[in-house]
């Protein structure tokens, strides 16, 4: 499980019940062994949506956005505020640690900005590389971002602390087909599509779906509500589990509970509970 200095240093991870997530809250912790990825290959690009009222301040934002997309870190640093950099303890820092600071963009479109007080506020959809590990947890496909930007030395720089991210994920109506389809791959012992990284909780109930007869029947969703049920998932992808993770009973042909995530453009099985 992540160490709690991580979970704290994350922009995309932290207060859970308000399901806004701010970043760096507290003082940097020690790099990371997991490198980042080199440079990526996607180009990210603005849609024009609106024309706006601060359109400087909007620019430091769409650069700072677009370094990130770019898998520019280097360049993202420049565009943070002063009170930021030193947060951040240095570009070499920054740039070490950004797999816990911000994950992936991969495409943003303004939505609005505004004035509050001596700052200004960029509104912004995001588009995320999404995935599910347990390093990070998950990483939704899209999000909803306010960009905090502070006026220094007549330069408009992002107030990367200040700013926040609030995950969108997938509408719960869609995990009992997920489920009703993994079953049935299960029921014809084909490759399942489930999460790579192996089924959490107790996997040997779902081999038992293989030559099972009878129809497929699956029932409503739930969350994944009991401590002791939970403990698995919870140390391989921390306490934000609980708001994201979804569990639909299966009752038929053998009686269990499968446990999804929001995974990109669909619900991916990344567990099994025994039947309540």
């Amino acid at each position: 499980m992540r160490a709690e200095e991580d979970i704290r240093r994350s922009l995309f991870r932290g207060v859970i019940a308000a399901l806004l997530l701010v970043a760096c809250n507290a003082a940097p912790a020690a790099a990371p062994t997991t490198s980042v990825p080199a440079t990526t290959t996607s180009t990210v690009a603005p849609i024009p949506a609106y024309f706006p009222d601060n359109p400087d301040a909007v620019a430091a934002v769409e650069g700072f956005l677009t370094a990130e997309g770019q898998g520019n870190f280097s360049e993202s640093f420049d565009l943070l505020s002063a009170v930021d950099q030193e947060q951040a303890g240095d570009r070499e820092a920054w740039v070490a640690d950004h797999l816990f600071l911000l994950p992936p963009i991969t495409g943003f479109q303004f939505t609005s900005d505004q004035v509050v007080d001596d700052r200004v506020e960029v509104m912004a959809q995001l588009e995320l590389r999404p995935g599910l590990d347990e390093l990070v947890g998950l990483t939704p496909g899209e999000a909803d971002a306010i960009w905090v930007v502070v006026e220094e030395d007549d330069e408009w720089k992002v107030a990367f602390t200040e700013s926040s991210v609030v995950p969108l994920y997938l509408e719960d109506s869609g995990a009992p087909a997920a489920v009703e389809i993994w079953v049935e791959e299960r029921r014809q012992c084909a490759t399942p599509t489930e999460w790579e990284g192996g089924l959490l909780g107790f996997p040997a109930l779902a081999d038992q779906l293989c030559d099972a007869s009878g129809a497929v029947e699956v029932g409503e969703v739930t969350t994944l509500a009991d401590a002791a049920e939970s403990e698995p998932f919870l140390a391989a992808f921390g306490p934000e589990v609980g708001i994201w993770a979804r569990v639909v009973p299966v009752m038929s042909p053998t009686p269990m509970r499968a446990v999804v995530a929001p995974i990109g453009p669909e619900w991916v099985v990344i567990g099994v509970l025994e039947a309540a």
